[in-house]
């Protein structure tokens, strides 16, 4: 069931948080999940293999837009399948997009990429019809207007131009990750609770009717599982370091509590190894965590 649309002052709140939160955890993100753990990439893996899939034909010069890129997937992975791209991507955090520089001038990828800070529920920055690829990984549930989100994306591509987005299960008992962090904030403090988008995506079917709502066709969704190992040295980054929980740990050291970071880390053990999680050598397995990966194109002949 769809939530109802929320208020113009309610998205605002809720977008400018999101950018602070992801903001202030940019170089953890980047270094302990898309740099540093299986929570990610398999996602961006698998997004990436399907539009070499669908348009690894394609004539040379493909322009790719790739949304809410954090610190640069699936955009450095597109560059290096699709050399001869043209490739922009963008994040609503500064701070996300100064590490999507770093990380392609480290890969050698520096000449490869344009970035720019951008909402994508407000791309006027891109002409319309000027785009053949539409990348957005994992980031629709966290926008609060996600069908202006679609609209933009249906506008800025060409006829039968190609959008791929992912996003994780909205069901707990399929999201071993999500599953983790909300016990370890709960087992932190009772009363927790993670920002929520006040126009969350309820359910599969919502996500993928949102598509076709947008003016897309032949719609397609499949799901598939991610197990993620995350290395002892990255459980502090990868998750406690986290935009999901870092508010959280801000609250509790504001009323406060000291060692938050530490006692969460021992309090995230804690919950891994009562789920079977938590291995030997420290790291952590969680063997479920269902993404669903949609494509759809833009109105045209295929």
């Amino acid at each position: 069931m769809a939530t109802s649309a929320p208020s113009s002052v309610e998205a605002a709140a809720f977008k400018e948080k999101q950018r602070v939160l992801w903001g202030a955890s940019a170089s953890s993100y980047a270094a302990n999940i898309q740099d540093g753990s299986a929570v990610m990439m398999p996602v961006i893996k698998e997004l990436v293999s399907t539009v070499v899939v669908l348009l690894g034909q394609a004539p040379p010069g493909l322009a790719i837009l790739d949304v809410a890129s954090g610190s640069g997937e699936p955009a450095l992975s597109l560059a290096k399948a699709f050399p001869d791209a043209v490739i922009t991507a963008t994040d609503l955090a500064p701070e996300m997009v100064a590490e999507g520089v770093r990380r392609a001038a480290d890969q050698g990828l520096g000449d490869r990429i344009r970035w720019a800070v951008a909402d994508a529920e407000d791309l006027s920055s891109f002409a319309t019809s000027s785009l053949d690829l539409v990348t957005c990984n994992c980031s629709l549930w966290l926008m609060p207007h996600y069908d202006r989100a679609l609209d933009e994306f249906h506008r800025v591509l060409k006829p039968a131009g190609l959008l791929v987005a992912t996003t994780w299960s909205t069901k707990l008992e399929e999201t071993d990750i999500a599953a983790l962090m909300i016990g370890t904030a709960v087992a932190m403090s009772s009363d927790a609770a993670l920002p929520q988008n006040p126009n969350r995506i309820a359910d599969k079917e919502q996500f993928v009717n949102a598509f076709s709502a947008a003016g897309f066709q032949d719609v397609k969704s499949r799901q598939f599982n991610c197990p993620a190992l995350i290395a002892a040295q990255h459980l502090r980054g990868a998750l406690i370091d986290s935009a999901v929980l870092c508010d959280l740990w801000t609250r509790l050291e504001a009323e406060g509590r000291n060692n938050v970071k530490l006692y969460a880390e021992q309090a995230l053990q804690r919950v891994a190894a009562d789920q079977g999680w938590l291995q030997p050598d420290g790291s952590v397995v969680c063997p479920t965590n269902i993404a669903v990966l949609v494509t759809a194109w833009a109105s045209g002949s295929k």
